[in-house]
């Protein structure tokens, strides 16, 4: 398991701890500690996914973003479906080997709409 991320230039701690399963809960970002703590019990399969959305939840609080929890819930999990149906896409991303766009060089600047 990853121990550590950095989000918007702070460390964040990434560990587990059975006191999130207490609240009933998955996953649980601690702002004021700079930490995310995620359920032990929880299945491999919704790591990735709870763990995106408490990045999501640093983000926000960390830029002071107004977002209704259930849009946030709806923006980390189809982000997450994203890289995971493109792994091979936000791989070669992370590592810097993929030009997002091929454009074509401009000779002249067009002066009107078609």
């Amino acid at each position: 398991m990853i121990s550590q991320l950095k989000i918007l230039g702070l460390w964040w701690s990434i560990s587990t701890s059975e006191s999130v399963d207490t609240n009933g809960n998955l996953g649980e970002m601690r702002s004021t500690k700079l930490q995310i703590a995620l359920s032990p019990s929880m299945a491999v399969a919704q790591q990735g996914e709870v763990l995106l959305h408490e990045i999501f939840e640093a983000i926000v609080c960390q830029l002071g973003i107004k977002l209704e929890h259930s849009k946030l819930q709806a923006l980390s999990a189809s982000l997450h479906q994203v890289m995971v149906d493109n792994a091979e896409a936000f791989s070669a991303i992370s590592a810097n080997e993929m030009p997002i766009v091929q454009l074509p060089l401009l000779t002249s600047i067009p002066t009107s709409l078609p």
